[in-house]
């Protein structure tokens, strides 16, 4: 397999006034043949696009003084790979959005991905790792690592079920050293820890997955 070369993918838009808003991007993503390389490419551009186009709508509705047109709108979205074989593929996207005010708005997405023998791929969900039988031990762990990690930073007033604790979830990626989990913001944290990201090894969780990705994760 070749070398994917993913990297950043940088937008800036800048103030809108009420009769003129400049918007410039730069867009760069990796290029490969196979069909697989491309439909990864199609899922990091395409929610590109829905940043930008979220971006654009709010400047143009904001119809700031001319005097605030210097300040500067930004959305940034940076792809970070954490595992490239020929059989499983695993990035983070991390966007970055600032249309005025005291400070901007961060998310992350992950990309689990692996490549089937018939040449088509498979995103992975947090239950197609996780048996979702074992859905109370796995929010226990999840919630002990917060803890540890954040401790007064947490934020769980609104985290009363297991459910809500899923659903608080914003995405995972698989890599070598483990499990990585991001939520949504302010969802289990206070701003300041962002997407508050916490690692759980694999070796804490061997009896919560499901047997083939149990498997998949020994050969990364």
């Amino acid at each position: 397999m070749k070398n994917l070369t993913y990297i950043i993918l940088a937008l800036s838009l800048f103030a809108c006034t009420k009769s003129n808003c400049t918007i410039t991007d730069e867009i760069f993503a990796f290029k490969e043949d196979s069909a697989a390389h491309q439909t990864i490419n199609e899922m990091l551009r395409k929610k590109f696009v829905e940043l930008k186009t979220k971006i654009a709508t709010e400047a143009a509705e904001a119809k700031r003084d001319p005097e605030t047109a210097h300040l500067q709108y930004e959305v940034a979205a940076e792809t970070k790979v954490y595992v490239n074989t020929p059989k499983f593929f695993s990035a983070r996207n991390d966007y970055y959005t600032y249309t005025g005010g005291a400070h901007g708005d961060s998310m992350s997405e992950g990309f689990n991905i692996v490549f089937n023998d018939d040449g088509t791929i498979t995103r992975l969900s947090l239950f197609d790792v996780i048996d979702v039988n074992k859905t109370a031990e796995f929010v226990k762990l999840v919630l002990k690592k917060l803890k540890s990690k954040y401790g007064k930073m947490l934020a769980l007033d609104d985290i009363k079920t297991n459910t809500d604790l899923l659903n608080a979830i914003d995405g995972f990626v698989l890599r070598k050293d483990g499990m990585e989990i991001f939520f949504k913001k302010y969802s289990v944290a206070c701003g300041a820890c962002s997407t508050a990201p916490i690692l759980i090894e694999y070796n804490a969780i061997p009896k919560l997955m499901h047997i083939n990705i149990d498997i998949l994760i020994h050969e990364l």
